[in-house]
């Protein structure tokens, strides 16, 4: 039985990372995407447009790995499958220490109740 992890949502607006032990939630973490949505017509060239998002998106992954820090606990991340991958990708360029912890699992949106009940259930 795992009695500490880090369990957390994820897409391209939110992060929300909870650290589990036992049944108590010791810290939580909400990271906010920079990245727009989409282009808009609204005076950028569309590969402006998309120079600019992915830049947007690799600072917001690099601010996920941050706030994970060197922590040895097992994270699991629930969300969008496109976030969740390209989150692994932004692990395996700059982050490989996560990756031998790093679980992923695509699911619709969550609560925050939902996202720590399932990070308890991955304990057990």
């Amino acid at each position: 039985m795992v009695n500490k992890l880090i369990v957390g949502w994820l897409d391209h607006r939110e992060a929300k990372l909870f650290w589990l032990e036992g049944d108590d939630v010791k810290r939580e973490k909400r990271i906010k995407s920079r990245a727009h949505g989409r282009h808009d017509h609204g005076g950028w060239s569309q590969s402006r447009f998309d120079r600019q998002r992915r830049g947007d998106l690799k600072r917001y992954y690099d601010d996920i790995i941050d706030a994970i820090g060197r922590s040895r606990e097992s994270l699991h991340l629930v969300g969008h499958k496109q976030a969740l991958r390209e989150f692994r990708n932004r692990c395996e360029e700059d982050a490989e220490h996560l990756l031998g912890r790093l679980h992923e699992d695509n699911k619709d949106e969550m609560t925050d109740a939902e996202i720590v009940a399932y990070g308890r259930k991955k304990m057990r």
